[in-house]
C-alpha cells in the first residue's frame, strides 16, 4: 500500500443524474468513504498495524473536512478508479489528495481531512 490507495467502482443506471452520467453527490460519497478508509489504512501502516493479515480495520476515521472539485462528467458504465494519496498525518490529523477517474477522463479531485476515531474520547462524546 504505501502512500497510496486504488478503489474500482462500476456503477449501475440507478445512479443516473443526466443521462449516461453519474451524479454529483454519489461522487462526493465515493470520495467520502475512500478518503475516510485510505485515512485509516494510512494510520495502521503509521502505527505498524499489519493489514495483510487483519480482517477488521481496527482504525476508524470520521471526516473533518472534505473538499471537492468536479472537473468533467463522470460516465455512466465505465469503470470508475479512485486514487488515495497521503498527505500528511499529524498526530491523530490525516490529510489524504484523491482522484475519481472515468477511464482516462480525471472526474474529480479531493482533499480529506480525517481524523482517527477513537471510542470514547471527549471529542466523539
Amino acid at each position: 500500500m504505501g502512500d497510496e490507495t486504488v478503489a474500482h467502482f462500476l456503477l449501475g443506471e440507478k445512479f443516473t443524474a443526466l443521462s449516461g452520467s453519474v451524479y454529483g453527490g454519489l461522487v462526493a460519497s465515493l470520495l467520502d468513504c475512500h478518503g475516510t478508509g485510505s485515512a485509516a489504512a494510512f494510520a495502521c501502516v503509521a502505527e505498524n498495524i499489519d493489514l495483510e493479515n487483519t480482517e477488521i480495520i481496527p482504525v476508524r476515521c470520521v471526516t473533518a473536512s472534505l473538499k471537492i472539485d468536479f472537473k468533467a462528467p463522470t460516465t455512466m458504465g465505465t469503470e470508475l478508479e479512485l486514487i488515495g494519496k497521503l498527505r500528511s498525518i499529524e498526530g491523530r490529523k490525516i490529510w489524504v489528495d484523491m482522484t475519481l477517474s472515468a477511464g482516462d477522463i480525471l472526474c474529480a479531485t479531493g482533499e480529506i481531512f480525517s481524523v482517527h476515531h477513537i471510542p470514547h474520547h471527549p471529542f466523539f462524546l
